[in-house]
């Protein structure tokens, strides 16, 4: 069975979200909630993983002006490898791109970088630190 992702369209997809990126960024990667939780998640759209009857994985975008911004993609651990991480972001690029924005772009932990060249992103600019975590900005160019 394949993961299927989604648009979240209720409160209870969305406290599944959350309840994900608690556990994949607050446990698993010590982001403060302060962070991991902002102001963006009342205006984002939000996308669900699920595999079977279990929500596995999720991910948001924010339009900023005429750009589109992606990211909290995560992925509960246990469920890494069934291809979830791919689906997430390709579901953020079609609703991205429903929004004709002027460019799509995301801020990847370094260590991920591979998998964000593979679904069409372009790492720019210098590394930087964000909850202690080195990330680089990514612009994704449609293939």
């Amino acid at each position: 069975m394949k993961p299927v992702c989604y648009v979240i369209q209720t409160s209870e997809e969305l406290k599944m979200a959350k309840a994900i990126r608690m556990e994949v960024f607050v446990k698993g990667q010590d982001v403060p909630i302060s962070i991991e939780m902002d102001e963006y998640d009342k205006v984002a759209i939000h996308i669900i993983c699920q595999h079977g009857d279990k929500f596995i994985g999720t991910g948001r975008l924010v339009k900023h002006g005429n750009e589109v911004k992606l990211g909290r993609v995560a992925v509960l651990e246990e469920y890494r490898g069934l291809g979830a991480g791919k689906l997430i972001m390709l579901k953020l690029i079609e609703e991205a791109r429903k929004l004709e924005p002027s460019i799509i772009w995301g801020n990847a932990q370094v260590w991920a970088l591979k998998f964000y060249e593979n679904l069409g992103f372009v790492a720019v600019g210098e590394e930087f630190m964000e909850a202690g975590i080195a990330h680089v900005r990514m612009n994704w160019h449609a293939p």
